[in-house]
């Protein structure tokens, strides 16, 4: 449970005078004062190639292929749409999995979720379709290269 007033007491401590930073040696006495003690700061400055080497391990953004492609700027977005419902989509297979799964279900309760997320993954599926419809729609429509067909072909399996 939180105690309200020493969150507002820790708060309050932290807005006085200006912002610092707060470390774990930070405590808060029994009676529920806290006493707020500034963390020493430390600055560190990377060389270039340190700086590479950080960026380098850093995760991509989950479209950042896509982004960087090359590819006109429609097929991008419909490759996106695509990557996008075929996340929704995967969850929700997942949780009709856990729905089938749970044990702390009746059985009328498991057929009745198990219905309402299956309907949610028709609905994933014909949007899916349609997504990769307008696809090859637009691969058909705007002049590409027979390598940006290729990339094309490759981003939209992933």
């Amino acid at each position: 449970m939180i105690d309200l007033k020493v969150v507002s007491l820790y708060k309050a401590a932290l807005a006085k005078d200006s912002p610092r930073d707060t470390t774990s040696s930070d405590a808060i006495s029994p009676n529920g004062t806290v006493e707020v003690k500034p963390a020493v700061n430390i600055h560190v400055d990377l060389s270039g190639t340190g700086r590479s080497l950080s960026a380098s391990k850093l995760p991509r953004a989950k479209n950042d292929d896509i982004d960087d492609s090359g590819l006109p700027e429609a097929v991008k977005q419909a490759l996106k749409l695509i990557r996008e419902i075929k996340a929704q989509l995967q969850e929700k297979l997942q949780e009709l999995q856990a729905v089938k799964n749970n044990p702390r279900l009746t059985t009328e309760q498991r057929k009745a979720r198990a219905m309402a997320v299956q309907s949610e993954i028709n609905i994933l599926s014909a949007a899916l379709t349609a997504a990769t419809g307008r696809l090859l729609q637009l691969i058909d429509n705007i002049p590409m290269s027979d390598d940006q067909k290729m990339t094309t072909s490759m981003l939209s399996m992933t």
